[in-house]
Parts: structure tokens; sequence; C-alpha cells
């Protein structure tokens, strides 16, 4: 419970010159982080309008306007490469294939108490359907650069 004579002291100590001194400097550091994030503020807000604007003339580019004649676009691909990795990973692919019949062929002659280790072993050795996938994906988007770039000639030329 706050008495009179407390109430006195708090006015007494709040209306002191110590305590005028740090109402001033937290009033002058608030004075100051208000002007400090309004100027950043509005540096921002420039900022943000021109990386907007950028953008919008970008891809007006895209959509019509005469920037678009400003936009080179060249796009390279190496067909031949892609089916050189794909020879290269069916080629690792029956090296796989290789080593696991080798491992069914050995397990084949160990003995019984070995064979268990050698069907573990042969259970992580196999036919790498992942591989065959980045294969097929591969020998997928060679045929289709080479179609699209068929189509674009035809056209060009039609």
């Amino acid at each position: 419970m706050v008495t009179d004579s407390m109430k006195v002291l708090w006015k007494a100590a709040w209306n002191s010159e110590p305590m005028e001194r740090i109402k001033t400097v937290v009033r002058n550091a608030l004075s100051d982080a208000k002007t400090w994030f309004v100027e950043h503020w509005e540096r921002f807000s420039d900022w943000f309008d021109s990386f907007a604007s950028s953008v919008k003339s970008f891809f007006s580019g895209f959509f019509g306007g005469a920037s678009r004649l400003t936009l080179p676009v060249v796009m390279t691909v190496d067909t031949g490469m892609l089916r050189r990795l794909t020879s290269r990973l069916q080629a690792v692919q029956a090296k796989i294939d290789s080593v696991d019949r080798r491992l069914d062929r050995l397990a084949g002659m160990a003995d019984l108490e070995d064979k268990l280790s050698y069907y573990w072993l042969g259970l992580g050795v196999g036919y790498d359907y992942e591989l065959k996938r980045c294969a097929d994906y591969l020998v997928q988007t060679a045929d289709r650069i080479d179609d699209c770039e068929r189509m674009t000639v035809q056209r060009a030329y039609s």
C-alpha cells in the first residue's frame, strides 16, 4: 500500500535534477531513433520502388514491349554429351550387374554358414533403378532438345 509520504518522496525523486537529465536523455534517444527510422524507411521505400520497377520492366520484355528485343537468350546444350553420359551410366550398370553375378556364383560355392553373409552383400549390389532412371532422363532430355531444335529450324525456314 502506497502511503502519502511515499508519494511525496516519489514526486520529489521524479522532479529532481538527475531525473530530469535522465528524462532528457531518454527523450533525445527516442527522438533520434524515430528520425533514424523515418530516414531509413524512406531509403528502403525508394529502393523497393526502384526494385519493383526494374522487375516490372524485366518481365514486360517477356509479355510484349520494346525491351523484348534487348534481351538476347542463348542456350547451348550438347546433346551428344548427354548421350555419351548415358552410355557411361549404362556401362557402370553393366559392371554392377557383373559384380552381382560373381557374388551370386561365390555364394553358390560357399559353405552354408558363409552363404548368409554373401546374400546380405548381394542385396546391396544389383540392378540399380536410379541409374536406369538417370540414363532414361538423359536420353529423353537429349531427344526433346533435338526435337525442339528441329521444330524451331523448321519454323524459321517456313
